[in-house]
This record gives C-alpha cells, sequence and structure tokens, in this order.
C-alpha cells in the first residue's frame, strides 16, 4: 500500500504541505478580500436602506468599492 510506505511518507508528506501552502497563498490573497469588500459593501447599503433587488443601490455599491480601493 503506497500510503503506508515508510520511504515515500516525506514525500507526500512535503507535497501536501506544498499544495496547502498554495491554497491558503490564494485563498488569503485573492478570495478572502473579495468577499470582504462585497461584505462591507452589502453592510453600508443595508445601513442606508438602499434595495439591492430595486436596483437604487448601485451607483452608491460602485462609489463604495472606487473609495475602497483607493485605500
Amino acid at each position: 500500500m503506497p500510503h503506508l510506505d515508510i520511504t515515500a511518507y516525506l514525500t507526500q508528506y512535503s507535497w501536501t504541505l506544498i499544495i496547502l501552502l498554495a491554497l491558503y497563498s490564494i485563498m488569503s490573497l485573492f478570495i478572502l478580500p473579495k468577499i470582504q469588500n462585497n461584505l462591507r459593501i452589502r453592510s453600508i447599503l443595508q445601513e442606508e436602506g438602499a434595495a439591492p433587488s430595486k436596483g437604487l443601490g448601485v451607483n452608491r455599491a460602485y462609489a463604495i468599492l472606487q473609495d475602497i480601493l483607493r485605500r
């Protein structure tokens, strides 16, 4: 059984660490900031009372996004 082979353990362990580090980097650098910005825009729009289903807050959301990206 290859998963119980002592000689291949170090290789499997190192590849696992490399892949997990790559996934963590992708998540923390690209995906999580986008989710955070969306949640921030949503909370600001909810505080202002804009209804997203009516499309009233689209221009305001764009302005908020531009302000976040300038920071």
